[in-house]
């Protein structure tokens, strides 16, 4: 058995330890600093993905100090579509009582 657990590395109580969270951080305050980005996701058509279905793009909005999450499902990336959203995304975190100070993302031109 010990050299079962030796070939998987659970030979050593610190194999069994649970593993920390790579380069997770927080902010002080709520609205200091969201993350914006977006994923595009493969329209199906009755279960299935079939030709001409098409995409939706999930655009999503996280707190990095809550990890308050606000997200829409939208047909495309296009800056029209961002810049609503972002309001979107504004009018949601002021209703929580947040005030948005710094927005970071990773993505090109719509944002």
């Amino acid at each position: 058995m010990s050299s079962h657990r030796r070939r998987l590395g659970l030979n050593k109580r610190s194999a069994l330890a649970p593993a920390k969270p790579n380069n997770r951080y927080e902010r002080s305050y709520p609205g200091s600093l969201l993350h914006l980005d977006s994923k595009k996701l493969r329209r199906f058509c009755k279960g299935k993905p079939s030709a001409g279905a098409g995409w939706e793009y999930i655009h999503i909005c996280i707190d990095a100090h809550s990890r308050l999450s606000y997200a829409e499902i939208l047909p495309d990336e296009r800056k029209e579509r961002v810049t609503a959203f972002f309001k979107s995304v504004k009018a949601y975190y002021e209703s929580m009582g947040i005030q948005i100070e710094q927005v970071m993302t990773d993505y090109g031109s719509g944002y």
